[in-house]
């Protein structure tokens, strides 16, 4: 992979939160804003804006799983500037608003650390 790709996502993963600007990441890396762009999507299939973008899903993701930050927290943690847009991403990406995913992802945990008996209903029979 060519260095000024590895070093434009290593800038872009450590920088999410103030949103580095593509023109500033070329100019960082001694190219023109073009050139990086063109660099990065022939090696890694996507653009700067949409890796930036997955990154930050990907965050709130792990900061909703991970933590008990508000929804609003997390949007600035991972950079995001606008509430809804970023609720719309994320529901894109994971077919549920964040407020609901982080509420899902808790119900399925704590399904997953009580014992089975306690998950049988009363009204249900095992049958061994």
């Amino acid at each position: 992979m060519d260095y000024r790709v590895e070093q434009a996502i290593i800038l872009v993963q450590t920088n999410l939160k103030s949103g580095l600007r593509v023109d500033r990441l070329a100019r960082q890396l001694g190219v023109s804003t073009s050139h990086l762009q063109h660099l990065f999507k022939n090696e890694t299939g996507t653009t700067l804006l949409r890796y930036q973008q997955r990154i930050r899903i990907e965050r709130a993701r792990r900061l909703l799983e991970e933590t008990n930050l508000s929804v609003k927290e997390i949007v600035s943690q991972v950079g995001g500037s606008d509430m809804s847009h970023f609720v719309r991403d994320f529901r894109k990406a994971h077919g549920l608003s964040p407020r609901c995913y982080r509420l899902n992802f808790l119900q399925v945990r704590g399904q997953q650390n009580t014992p089975i008996n306690n998950r049988i209903g009363q009204d249900s029979k095992v049958v061994y």
